[in-house]
């Protein structure tokens, strides 16, 4: 059905079309065009394909318009002011590509927040060659510099490498490891034909409500599968935190880890469709389709913030 019978507003082609959200353009009827861009069809292969799709005819200039960000937009945006508190943050980094053997591999490392009311922000991005604690502490003191000044905890796939760094510019943030790769790392030693049951099993001890419930669902795990093969304790940590508290920053690492994944289609496009699109400008452009689906508030949201002020209250203004 065309675009234009199912109630989708068409390109105006004297202005773009931008939705504004905290700073980062919202494409509505746009994110088609920068799918396709992503993936590396060209400008008239994407307007035949929307020929064809949608019966409408899209003109090569308003394409352009789309999937070229400009240069001072991506700029404002990655140096704007951000708010002061951000009760949970998500660091997470990508390698984007590896290059000819006499180039470095290029890096990019993402780092989302959730603001006092509950709602998702990547907060900015930034690239490198070599991510060691030099860099990390480089990204953290930008977010400071931005206005960041206070952060309850930083959930990280490696919070090893990145909890000097976040201990250095922020001292009184915790750091948690991200659970679904404890979980996954916990599980490859298991048969495959196990492994979902003992998965279940591990979200069951994750997603306990209480303390007693907690022990019940361990004491059964270990009565099950044993304890020898499964570093249960990585898990402490993170069960510190009310219920409440962890489904929220399980809830943002998926959102993380969704927001990664859209970076394959950057590091297609990078190695096999290189147009004269810059590195940075296919981030954001990935990084702006992936927040358009960001429409509600993480849920629960109000639960986990009360759990967190009664805990951490004297650092919430």
């Amino acid at each position: 059905m065309p675009l234009h019978e199912q109630g989708v507003a068409l390109p105006n082609h004297t202005e773009a079309h931008w939705r504004v959200q905290a700073g980062i353009r919202r494409r509505g009827t746009d994110e088609r065009i920068l799918s396709l861009h992503l993936r590396g069809f060209s400008l008239p292969a994407i307007q035949q394909r929307l020929k064809v799709a949608h019966d409408v005819d899209v003109p090569l200039s308003y394409l352009a318009s789309v999937v070229h960000a400009p240069t001072h937009e991506v700029t404002v945006w990655r140096t704007r002011p951000l708010d002061a508190n951000y009760p949970v943050m998500c660091l997470a980094s990508h390698q984007l590509k590896s290059g000819p053997c006499d180039e470095a591999p290029e890096i990019v490392c993402v780092a989302m927040g959730i603001t006092m009311a509950g709602e998702k922000e990547v907060l900015g991005f930034w690239l490198t060659s070599k991510p060691d604690t030099a860099f990390r502490c480089r990204v953290l003191r930008d977010l400071r510099n931005r206005g960041v000044k206070n952060v309850l905890i930083v959930c990280t796939g490696e919070p090893v490498d990145f909890g000097h760094a976040v201990h250095t510019v922020f001292p009184r943030t915790r750091v948690l490891p991200v659970i679904g790769k404890v979980v996954t790392d916990m599980l490859e030693g298991v048969p495959e034909a196990q492994r979902a049951e003992v998965g279940a099993a591990l979200k069951r001890i994750y997603r306990s409500v209480g303390i007693e419930e907690t022990e019940r669902h361990r004491r059964e795990f270990e009565t099950r599968w044993g304890s020898a093969n499964f570093a249960l304790s990585q898990l402490a940590v993170f069960l510190d935190y009310p219920a409440e508290v962890r489904k929220v920053v399980v809830t943002a690492c998926g959102v993380m880890e969704a927001m990664i994944s859209s970076f394959g289609k950057v590091r297609r496009r990078l190695e096999f469709h290189a147009d004269g699109t810059s590195t940075t400008q296919l981030i954001y452009l990935a990084i702006a389709g992936t927040c358009s689906g960001w429409k509600m508030p993480v849920k629960r949201w109000k639960p986990a913030l009360k759990q967190l002020r009664s805990r951490f209250g004297h650092r919430l203004s």
